[in-house]
């Protein structure tokens, strides 16, 4: 997470979001960008928006940068509309889970649910890739089991 903010304002936000609306722990970790340096690199702070409390008005959004510095997925909130942390966890499950194995993840997927072989992937090398086996209800739509997360994740 990026937060324009300090260390004690970003702990009291995060406390009284745990308190008011019952999201629970939030234990991913947040950069301090007080200064906004960080902010300014990605684009996501107008130079000349003011915001009473705070001389910086960031954009409402979560971008999830990958181990090779390449954005994977961008969702945009106008300020009025809260943040979906659970969407955002399993966005990061869904790409984690993407990174290691030959699969994408299905419409509102979670964690440990039935997964597709990948499109590019051959039925002949889905095979040995999953030997759990698939369900080739067309090239393109193959459900399997959930490959196992404990030795790349």
């Amino acid at each position: 997470g990026l937060c324009v903010d300090t260390k004690d304002n970003l702990r009291k936000w995060t406390e009284e979001i745990q308190e008011l609306q019952d999201c629970g722990d939030i234990w991913f970790p947040i950069i301090c960008d007080t200064n906004a340096d960080i902010s300014r690199l990605f684009g996501l702070v107008k130079n000349k928006a003011v915001n009473a409390k705070r001389n910086l008005k960031p954009a409402t959004l979560i971008m999830m940068i990958d181990i090779d510095k390449r954005v994977r997925l961008v969702t945009q909130y106008p300020e009025t509309c809260g943040r979906n942390f659970y969407e955002a966890l399993r966005s990061i499950d869904s790409l984690q889970l993407t990174l290691f194995h030959r699969v994408v993840t299905p419409v509102n997927w979670f964690q440990g649910e039935e997964v597709f072989v990948h499109p590019d992937l051959s039925s002949n090398a889905a095979s040995s890739m999953f030997p759990k086996g698939f369900n080739e209800v067309r090239p393109w739509y193959r459900p399997t089991t959930q490959p196992d997360v404990s030795g790349g994740l």
